[in-house]
C-alpha cells in the first residue's frame, strides 16, 4: 500500500530526477520496445477486417471496401482509430537503419492519408449516413426535438473536398507498397545472430523468411487483383466486383498478411520462432 502512495509525491522535493533513471544513461524506461509495438500494430491490422465483419453480422452494411467503413456511424471511428494507430507507430518506428526508418515513415504517412481522407462513393446502397469524421453538421429544430443532420443533403454524397479520394488512393498505394517491400527485402535480411553453427541460416530464420515472403506475395497479389478486377469489371460492364464486395475481401487479405508479418517481427511477444541468442536474451 505504501508503494502506491509513493507515486503521489507532494512535498517540496517531489519528482526529482533519479540518477539511475536518465535518458543519457539509455535506461530501458526511455526506450520504445520496437518488437512489442510491431506485434500490436500487426494485431490491429489483423483485427481491423474482423471487427468490420462482426459489425456486418450484427446488422451493419458490408461496404464495398474497408475504406468505405469510414462512413459507418460507429465502425467509422474504429476504422480511423486503427489506421491512425498504425500510421503513428510506423512514424515512430526506428528499425535497424536510417533507410529502414525512412521507409517506415513514408508508409506511416500513407496510413494517415487513408484515415484522414475518405474514399469516394457510398460503398453500400443501404447506407443512409452521408458523412462522419471531419463532416459538417447542422441542427434542425422541431417542435419538441433537435435533429442533427449532415450539411450535405439530397443525392449528393459527402465529400471532404475535391481530390480527397485521390489522396486516399495515394495513401493506400504508399502503405501497401512499402509493406510489401518490408516483407520481401527488409524483414528477410540476414544479420549475425541468425546464422547457425556452420554459417547457414537457423531453422527459425528460414521459417520466418518463408512467412515474410508469403505475406509480401499476398499483399502484391491482393493489390493487383483489386486494380485488374475493377478495370475488367468496368470494361466488360459485369457489375460483379462490388456486388460480391471483392475489394473488401482482397483488402482484408492484404491486411491479414501485413498483420501476420509484423506480429512475427515482434516474435509474437517473444513467444515464437526466436533464434538461440534471442531465447537467451529476450531482446
Amino acid at each position: 500500500m505504501t508503494k502506491i502512495f509513493d507515486l503521489f509525491e507532494m512535498g517540496p522535493g517531489r519528482y526529482q530526477p533519479d540518477p539511475k533513471f536518465t535518458y543519457s544513461d539509455d535506461h530501458p524506461g526511455y526506450r520504445l520496445d520496437q518488437r512489442r509495438l510491431a506485434f500490436f500494430v500487426g494485431l490491429v491490422a489483423l483485427g481491423l477486417p474482423i471487427v468490420m465483419l462482426i459489425g456486418w453480422i450484427n446488422g451493419t452494411c458490408l461496404y464495398d471496401s474497408i475504406s468505405h467503413f469510414y462512413y459507418a456511424q460507429f465502425l467509422g471511428g474504429v476504422f480511423i482509430a486503427g489506421l491512425v494507430f498504425i500510421g503513428t507507430f510506423l512514424l515512430a518506428y526506428r528499425g535497424e537503419s536510417a533507410r529502414e526508418n525512412r521507409l517506415a515513415t513514408i508508409a506511416g504517412i500513407g496510413a494517415l492519408f487513408i484515415a484522414l481522407f475518405p474514399t469516394s462513393g457510398r460503398g453500400c446502397e443501404k447506407a443512409n449516413f452521408s458523412g462522419r469524421a471531419l463532416a459538417d453538421f447542422t441542427l434542425k429544430k422541431g417542435d419538441s426535438f433537435v435533429e442533427v443532420i449532415p450539411a450535405v443533403e439530397g443525392n449528393t454524397f459527402f465529400e471532404l473536398f475535391n481530390g480527397s479520394a485521390i489522396l486516399h488512393g495515394l495513401g493506400a498505394t504508399l502503405l501497401f507498397a512499402f509493406l510489401a517491400w518490408y516483407s520481401f527485402f527488409v524483414f528477410t535480411r540476414v544479420i549475425d545472430n541468425v546464422h547457425g553453427p556452420e554459417g547457414s541460416l537457423t531453422p527459425q530464420k528460414r521459417y520466418r523468411n518463408k512467412i515474410y515472403k508469403a505475406s509480401g506475395i499476398l499483399i502484391v497479389v491482393s493489390m493487383l487483383s483489386i486494380l485488374i478486377g475493377i478495370a475488367l469489371d468496368k470494361f466488360f460492364k459485369l457489375n460483379l466486383w462490388d456486388f460480391y464486395n471483392l475489394t473488401f475481401w482482397f483488402e482484408s487479405l492484404a491486411l491479414w498478411a501485413f498483420g501476420v508479418s509484423w506480429m512475427l517481427k515482434g516474435r509474437f511477444l517473444d513467444k515464437l520462432l526466436l533464434d538461440a541468442r534471442e531465447t537467451q536474451n529476450k531482446t
